[in-house]
Order: structure tokens, then sequence, then C-alpha cells
């Protein structure tokens, strides 16, 4: 769940495009009719300012807490005075439910469960979420290693696995589907997390907490949850890196807004989709980029100076700088820098030139089969 949707619920409003198409831009164009019920409705102002309370605990506890209480979290100690203040005070706000019995959740495959594995629907959207829960198990990964030097660098491949395997047993049990988030890693970290053992005993916390104090759980105000999850994925927004990004490549700056706009219009899996499919067409237009330099030393004597990949993609570039030399005259070309010669280019570069030359204009620098030796041995690499 995006920021611009937890904002609706620290107002205690349920986000008004749940379940609907293009939910995520509905949730984003109605930010400011949200804020204009907590300026207006009292009902909506409590959870949030409930929510900013918990918030400003967030940032004035890691500044005055004393060294004797330096292990006490900022999270827990901001979530554990909203609740006390929730509590004390009856607050009319929404609170987190969770089951008296943990074990409720579970549901054992039924026989007709395993007939819906043939069922085209069921596998499509179980392709789905595990594109979705594996692209951002990576990416959360990935961030998790620029965030801290102390651990190894994470294992992609052991990541995969074991999400996998944790999967297939939620599956069978009947229980959602589970994925690395970077919230919850970036909180274990921001708590001085130094190994891999700080997130097993994260979801061993979880489970005693669950299990053993459901009641006092169902006491947390859900404003002041969401407020802690906004609060902490703006933190892990990089202002600077991306500024630094626009200045030294546009392109791929310009890529990360497309992805973002496109996740906070639609959903993550979207989001993915459209940065994936236009990291790989900026990929394909640097590889088949063509440069060509055309100097002309005196009249009638031309210097070209090819570079690059000449693919198919750049066969109207290619053919327009040919198509404007001067006829019957002394072209050289050059092509020292040409990377790669596909056969489409290959074959419109040998009919130019029988053509040019059948027209009284000389070329050197290529023939017939030069061009077809450089193409042949490019083609076997």
């Amino acid at each position: 769940m995006c920021i611009r949707d937890r904002i609706h619920i620290i107002a205690g409003i349920t986000p008004p495009g749940t379940g609907q198409e293009f939910g995520g831009l509905l949730n984003f164009l109605n930010i400011p009719r949200t804020i204009y019920a907590i300026a207006t409705q009292s009902h909506h102002a409590l959870p949030a300012l409930l929510g900013i309370f918990t918030i400003g605990m967030l940032i004035g506890w890691e500044k005055v807490k004393p060294p004797s209480l330096r292990l006490l979290p900022s999270p827990l100690m901001a979530i554990g005075l909203a609740t006390g203040v929730t509590v004390v005070l009856s607050l009319p706000v929404t609170r987190i439910q969770v089951p008296s019995n943990p074990l409720e959740g579970i549901v054992s495959p039924l026989s007709h469960s395993w007939e819906l594995l043939g069922e085209r629907e069921v596998w499509l959207s179980a392709l789905t979420l595990a594109f979705v829960a594996s692209t951002e198990s990576l990416l959360s990964a990935t961030a998790v290693d620029s965030l801290q030097n102390h651990a190894p660098r994470t294992q992609y491949n052991r990541v995969l696995w074991g999400e996998g395997a944790g999967n297939i047993l939620c599956g069978l049990l009947g229980l959602l589907p589970v994925s690395g988030v970077i919230v919850r890693s970036s909180a274990n970290i921001l708590a001085g997390a130094r190994t891999r053992l700080a997130s097993i005993l994260h979801g061993v916390w979880l489970l005693i907490g669950i299990w053993a104090f459901p009641s006092l759980l169902n006491h947390i105000p859900l404003p002041a949850l969401a407020a802690l999850l906004a609060y902490t994925g703006l933190r892990l927004i990089n202002y600077k890196e991306f500024l630094m990004l626009w200045r030294v490549d546009r392109a791929e700056a310009i890529l990360f807004l497309l992805t973002m706009g496109t996740i906070v219009a639609t959903d993550l899996f979207v989001g993915i989709v459209v940065g994936v499919i236009g990291a790989l067409l900026s990929t394909l237009n640097r590889l088949s980029a063509l440069e060509i330099q055309r100097t002309e030393a005196q009249p009638g004597h031309i210097k070209l100076e090819i570079s690059g990949a000449a693919t198919f993609l750049r066969l109207p570039q290619l053919a327009e700088t040919l198509e404007q030399l001067p006829a019957r005259s002394f072209i050289h070309i050059h092509t020292d820098g040409l990377q790669y010669l596909d056969y489409t280019c290959a074959d419109y570069l040998y009919k130019w030139y029988q053509q040019y030359t059948q027209q009284g204009g000389k070329v050197v620098g290529i023939s017939r089969f030069r061009i077809r030796r450089w193409h042949r041995r490019h083609r076997k690499k």
C-alpha cells in the first residue's frame, strides 16, 4: 500500500479507489478532498491528529531519548504512546483487528480446490503474484544492501527459492502470499539490526505478539500505524539521488518518473511492467545508436565516419545520409568505429554501393566482399 493510500487511512477514510480500476489514481486525486475533510470534520480531524502525534513521536524520540533507553526504538515508543492515548481517552478511531486464535485463518485444501488448478484464471493470478512478489522482494533486497554495510550482500537466488517455498506452504494452508517489504526491512536496520538473525527474530516477535497478546494488539489505532508506515516510506525517498540521476542521465530519470507515476496511478504490477518495458526500449535504443559524421575537405571529396551499431532501427538514418550524397563524387567511408552491422543495413549498404558506382561515383573504404566479410564475422560473435 502506497503513501497515497495511507493518507486516507490516517484520516479514518477507506481509500476511495479500493477494488476499482485505476484505484491508485482515484486515491491520489482524492487526497485534496481528504485534506479538506480533515480541516472541516471533527471525526476525520481526530484520527489525523493522532497520526500527526505518532509522527511527532517518531521524530522527537530519536532526539530526546536518554542513553539508558537507547535500545527502545522510536516506532515502538510512538505506537505504544498512541495506543495508550487511544485507550485512556477512549478515542473513537478505527483499530486493527487481530483474531483471538491465529489458527482460525488456516484452511486446509479441500478436494474441490485441486480442481481449480485446471482453470486458466488461477494460473494467470498465480503468475501475476509470483512476478510482483519476486520483483518486490529483489528490489527490497537491493535497497536493504544500500542501507547497510554490515551483513553480506544478498544472494538473490536464495531469496527467490525461500520465497517460493514459503508461498507454496502459504497456499497449502490457505494463507496470503508473502514477499520481502522494504518498510519492515528498513525498520529493522533503523532499529540497529546488524545480522540476518534480526530478520528471523522480526518474524518471531510478530508471531509471539499475535499469539500471546491478541487483545493488546486490537487496541492499536489504525491511523497511528498508517502514519508510521507513511513516515517510514517517506524516509526512504532519496531526493538527492534522483537529482544526481537527473543531472547525469535524463533518460533514466524520466524512466524512473514514468514507473513511479504508473505505480501511483494504477498499482505495483502495472508500474513494474511499464518500467521493465521502458528499460528494454531504452536499452535497445542505446545499443542501436548510430553516429554518422560527414566532412568535405574539398569539393567532390566527402568523408563519412560511421560508428556505433547499424541495425534495422537506424536504417532510415543511414539511408537518408547516403541518399543526400552528391552524385559522381569521391566518397571515403570509415567503418573502424562500427561495432555491429545487421543484415538489413549490410544489404542496403551493398546495393547503394553498386548503384552509386554504376552512376559514375567512386567509393573507397568498403566493397562488396568487405561488407559480406564484416557482416559474417560479427554475426558469428
